[in-house]
Order: structure tokens, then C-alpha cells, then sequence
């Protein structure tokens, strides 16, 4: 029976090749790598985008934030609403 082209190659000629079976735990290294890497990036992205952070790094910016929003509400919900006396 013939092997196919791209098929990997039987064990027994890996263990005569040490190149081969050296270029493999290169390639599990660099795996191992990226995968350290990936997960760094996704924990950092997740980190900066949590607005949860943002407010436990600034609490007084979002509360002067907050409190500015409540005025402007406030403020525009009472012309909506009319005058008082006019009800």
C-alpha cells in the first residue's frame, strides 16, 4: 500500500532522524509560545475593556461624571414637564 504525499512520516524513521524530532519540539516550543501569548492578550483586552476597572481606577471621575448627568437629566426632564403652577 503506497503513502499518501502528505502523510506524516512512520515513527521509526522520525527516531533515525534527530533533525526531524528536533524541528518537532521546536514547533511544540513555538506553539506553547504563541498559546502564552494569546492568553496575555485576550487577559489584557478583557482588563481594558472591563468598565468595572475603569471605575475602580477613577472613582472620582465617575462620580463627578455621574453627577453631572443626573443635573443635565434633571434639568431637562423639568422643561418637559412644564412650570409647577401650571398644572
Amino acid at each position: 500500500m503506497k503513502m499518501a504525499a502528505n502523510a506524516d512520516p512512520p515513527v521509526s524513521e522520525m527516531l533515525r532522524n534527530p533533525e526531524l524530532a528536533q524541528t518537532e519540539r521546536e514547533i511544540e516550543r513555538t506553539r506553547a509560545r504563541v498559546s502564552r501569548s494569546m492568553i496575555a492578550l485576550r487577559d489584557a483586552v478583557s482588563k481594558r475593556t472591563d468598565w468595572r476597572e475603569w471605575v475602580r481606577e477613577r472613582p472620582g471621575l465617575f462620580l463627578a461624571a455621574a453627577f453631572a448627568l443626573g443635573i443635565f437629566w434633571g434639568r431637562r426632564a423639568g422643561r418637559r414637564a412644564g412650570p409647577a403652577g401650571s398644572r
